[in-house]
């Protein structure tokens, strides 16, 4: 059981550590400049959730999809609108595009410091933070277990 929340864990982080370097690259193939404020984006969007289950109690399962779809879209579209696209029209060297990734980084951590504090949050367990007891939590051997009598044969099998 151990391994298998080992390999659980690894999969899962591997999944969330690709997607971002899949978001860097798919930045960086759109636009030619690597985006430094990638997870800046991402811290903000955090402290939103966390904002909207933690602090204004907007269940998870709204608040996710509502931040994920809504509020990180909406985002993208204002700083495209008032950083980058400003930028593409005067012709700006890929310099200074950098520097405006740079500076969206800045702003973003002064948003979430300002806002937030910067102090570490904890949002919404998903899975326990207990270990199970050992042997599972459906131990058979055990008297009080749900599964007290399952190594007993049923009686129509005789």
């Amino acid at each position: 059981m151990y391994y298998a929340q080992l390999v659980l864990t690894g999969l899962t982080r591997g999944a969330l550590l690709s997607l971002a370097g899949m978001g860097l690259v798919l930045t960086y193939r759109a636009t030619g400049i690597f985006n430094f404020a990638h997870g800046a984006i991402g811290v903000f969007i955090a402290y939103v959730l966390y904002a909207f289950n933690a602090q204004w109690h907007v269940p998870v399962g709204i608040a996710a999809p509502l931040v994920l779809l809504g509020v990180g879209p909406l985002l993208g579209v204002l700083l495209e609108r008032a950083v980058f696209r400003p930028l593409a029209r005067k012709g700006a060297t890929t310099t200074e595009k950098l520097v405006a990734t740079l500076g969206v980084f800045v702003l973003l951590l002064g948003v979430v410091i300002v806002v937030w504090s910067g102090t570490s949050r904890v949002g919404v367990k998903l899975v326990p933070a207990k270990p199970p007891p050992p042997g599972g939590p459906w131990n058979p051997s055990s008297s009080t277990s749900p599964c007290s009598r399952c190594s007993q044969s049923p009686s129509w099998l005789g």
